[in-house]
């Protein structure tokens, strides 16, 4: 038994430009939008005692298909999953429109053909929609279907300052010194015909349902999602929720590695959120609002820690987890702040698992590249022909144009 004591500071820097990486595939493109990063101190003392089923033999999964729900921190798993698929040459769907999702809100129609001789897909993970009939005609066969749930209340506000929603309730109402927030969930069904992407039962939404389904539609799609997806994750305990994915899919502790992006945005009206009393209000009035999201949320987070109680060492892992990410985001600051091509080796000796882990600037480059930069890089490599791409966010979300100036 070995006694690891580790204290790390990760500092924030702005991301350079993510041309060194596009050269090293011999390819040319301008810098990705800049994202911001959490900033987390970490000081975290364990001991590292390896259990028999630490060593149990697996197969890693290589076939699976991602819902990625809004504002559930799926820019780092889309990311880290993308990233990991090009390493296995894993063969991946790609959009074949100007955007970089697959069609969405409508299932995947306008993609580019897969190039194995089956004409199947190994890994689906860019914004489209659920539709099992059309994903069983794509993917592979095997292929393990998992998405990711948010507290509601949390995923909505997030969700709400993220595509400026209250620009819409002001633009509305004509009203100011207002607190956007309060009047929407007021009269949340006010606003919907001026928003493009769902504002009741957001998560819901990306699975297929829809509002006017009645009871029965209703039970039927909740089973079905039971019935389907092999692993749910959860956005609020996300490193528990990757030391899941880490041991369902039996993927390597690098494979699990990436920059988190910290989605902190509503903060900046604190003020608004800051009292229990009215906090309280607000989410009930949401919870009415939708009530959907919040079943699915409750069924889901119960299946999470059922599953999440049968891992052995479960504290170790995860505290041996937030360490080496915690170096490695530390490491990848640095470099790219300096510019320079440095690596860095994790010992196998410093995490549970036991796995030498090396670092350099294309795991860095390639752990915080923008999804369109990613897709757009994909192509490249593959000689795909590029449109004009949109812009990472999605503006589109906000129909102003409905709305008298």
């Amino acid at each position: 038994m070995r006694k690891l004591k580790v204290c790390v500071s990760v500092c924030i820097v702005c991301l350079l430009p993510v041309l060194p990486i596009l050269n090293f595939y011999g390819i040319n493109s301008g810098a990705p939008k800049i994202f911001q990063l959490s900033e987390k101190k970490l000081n975290v003392s364990f001991e590292v005692e390896k259990s028999s089923s630490s060593k149990a033999v697996c197969e890693p999964v290589s076939r699976f298909a991602f819902v990625k729900n809004h504002k559930c921190g799926t820019m780092f798993l889309t990311t880290l999953f993308l990233r990991v698929s090009m390493d296995h040459n894993w063969e991946i769907v790609l959009p074949n429109t100007s955007n970089w999702k697959i069609d969405w809100p409508n299932p995947p129609q306008n993609f580019f053909p897969s190039r194995k001789p089956n004409r199947r897909f190994d890994v689906l993970v860019l914004h489209t929609m659920y539709d099992k009939v059309i994903w069983n005609e794509i993917m592979d066969v095997g292929y393990k279907r998992i998405s990711i749930f948010r507290s509601p209340f949390a995923q909505f506000k997030s969700y709400f300052n993220f595509f400026n929603v209250a620009h819409v309730v002001r633009k509305v109402t004509k009203k100011k010194n207002i607190s956007e927030f309060d009047e929407f969930l007021s009269s949340p069904e006010s606003y919907r015909k001026y928003l493009y992407s769902p504002s009741r039962n957001v998560q819901a939404y990306n699975f297929g349902y829809r509002d006017y389904f009645n009871n029965k539609q209703e039970e039927d799609f909740i089973q079905s999602l039971e019935q389907d997806f092999d692993l749910m994750l959860i956005t609020d305990y996300m490193t528990v929720s990757l030391v899941l994915l880490k041991e369902t899919f039996c993927w390597s502790l690098k494979d699990m590695l990436g920059k988190k992006k910290n989605d902190i945005r509503y903060f900046r009206f604190k003020n608004k959120f800051e009292s229990p009393e009215i906090e309280k209000e607000r989410e009930e009035k949401y919870r009415n609002w939708a009530r959907l999201d919040y079943i699915l949320f409750d069924k889901f987070n119960r299946t999470f820690w059922t599953k999440v109680n049968k891992i052995v060492d479960l504290e170790t892992k995860t505290q041996s987890y937030d360490t080496v990410s915690a170096k490695i985001s530390s490491f990848c600051d640095a470099i790219r702040k300096s510019k320079q091509n440095q690596k860095m080796v994790i010992d196998k000796s410093s995490n549970y698992w036991g796995e030498s882990i090396l670092v350099d600037r294309q795991f860095c480059d390639l752990s915080v590249m923008p999804t369109v930069e990613f897709v757009k890089m994909l192509k490249m490599k593959q000689g795909l022909p590029l449109k004009e791409f949109a812009d990472a966010v999605d503006t589109s979300v906000i129909k102003l144009t409905s709305i008298e100036n």
